[in-house]
């Protein structure tokens, strides 16, 4: 399964939510009393940006190198990830599995593409174009206003045994994404979100931990990420800033083939 990764915070890209149901009387008020003056979805935003390091943390950079490890659980398999992101939009995923082969994605600015070896090389359009821009976003993290049509704190809830603020995000594009930010750290430790690919639109949740600093900035290094009934899992050993340059994103071979 071709990995669904949001290459800004390893927040690669999936998640179940438990739903807890209770019994409401009539004399119980229609708000549970713990979900009465949640914080404003930007004010949660902005305590994350300040546990990550802050903004000019953020921003210090203009490329990213990340690499690590990449499982499949189930199957047994593993192999090698990296993850290549730049200023604005730029974005290279590699998984490299023993007896498979690579497995890669990315987005140079115009062209979106995949590349699997079950299926060869495809220029992505459309939707799943709309999406890989979106989502190679290099400052995502802030969520800027900009990018959205709201954003809305839902509950505190759980999430993965965590307490946690759920926010729903809904972007220009029409995708609704859900987010969980620890209430303790401030931190976010898990996504939902949907997106668009060759076999229809799919729903993936993501588990985000084992937060790290490299370079004045905290980064998640695990994510594991569910969808289709699979389980993936990402381990970021490694970190570069500031190390790329616009050649590490242009397309392969392949795809410049495709394109002609």
């Amino acid at each position: 399964m071709q990995p669904i990764f949001r290459s800004r915070t390893l927040r690669p890209l999936s998640p179940t939510i438990g739903l807890v149901l209770a019994t409401v009387v009539a004399a119980a008020p229609l708000v549970p009393a713990q979900q009465q003056d949640l914080p404003p979805a930007r004010e949660v935003i902005r305590r994350f940006v300040d546990a990550v390091g802050g903004e000019a943390a953020v921003r210090k950079h203009r490329t990213r190198r990340m690499t690590g490890t990449f499982e499949l659980p189930a199957q047994g398999a593993s192999g090698r990830l990296e993850v290549l992101a730049g200023h604005p939009d730029l974005f290279v995923l590699r998984v490299t599995l023993d007896g498979l082969g690579e497995i890669a994605s990315g987005y140079d600015g115009q062209v979106a593409w995949m590349v699997n070896p079950m299926e060869g090389p495809r220029v992505l359009e459309g939707v799943e174009r709309a999406q890989m821009q979106m989502d190679a976003d290099y400052y995502g993290m802030l969520h800027e206003a900009s990018s959205y049509v709201s954003m809305e704190t839902l509950e505190h809830t759980t999430f993965e045994g965590t307490p946690v603020y759920k926010i729903r995000l809904v972007r220009k594009t029409g995708e609704e994404d859900l987010e969980f930010f620890a209430v303790d750290s401030g931190l976010l430790v898990g996504s939902t979100i949907s997106r668009t690919i060759q076999m229809g639109t799919i729903q993936a949740t993501s588990v985000m931990s084992a937060y790290k600093e490299f370079s004045g900035l905290r980064l998640a290094t695990r994510l594991v990420q569910r969808a289709m009934g699979a389980e993936q899992v990402f381990n970021v050993t490694g970190v570069e800033f500031d190390t790329l340059d616009a050649a590490a994103f242009a397309p392969p071979p392949a795809i410049k083939t495709l394109l002609k």
